[in-house]
């Protein structure tokens, strides 16, 4: 969060850039403020807790998702990547619905 709002020109004292340069949020947000084309993009939330979270870590989220909402403004095809990491690892494409919705190993650990 801090990161962000750094990038829309609140002043942060503490550097919140100093860690981390490889932040899928931040460079997205960072493409955008800076006039740069990406590709509409939305966070969806883990099927697991990520370790160190708990359910007050996701008490903004709103249940069901919209995922016709979702799926409407993203497109198809989509990719799908997880939050961290790189080299293309973990990462799908998905042609429609159907196709994102089918349980399978690869798209268990999207959802």
């Amino acid at each position: 969060m801090l990161k962000n709002e750094a990038i829309a020109g609140t002043s942060v004292v503490n550097n919140p850039f100093w860690w981390s340069a490889d932040d899928k949020f931040f460079n997205n947000a960072l493409a955008l403020s800076s006039g740069v084309a990406v590709p509409k993009t939305v966070i969806l939330p883990s099927n697991v807790h990520p370790p160190d979270t708990t359910t007050k870590s996701f008490r903004n989220l709103k249940y069901p998702l919209d995922w016709d909402g979702i799926f409407d403004y993203v497109g198809f095809p989509a990719f799908f990547k997880p939050f961290a990491g790189g080299g293309w690892k973990n990462v799908y494409r998905v042609e429609d619905k159907e196709q994102f919705l089918k349980p399978t190993t690869k798209q268990v650990s999207l959802l």
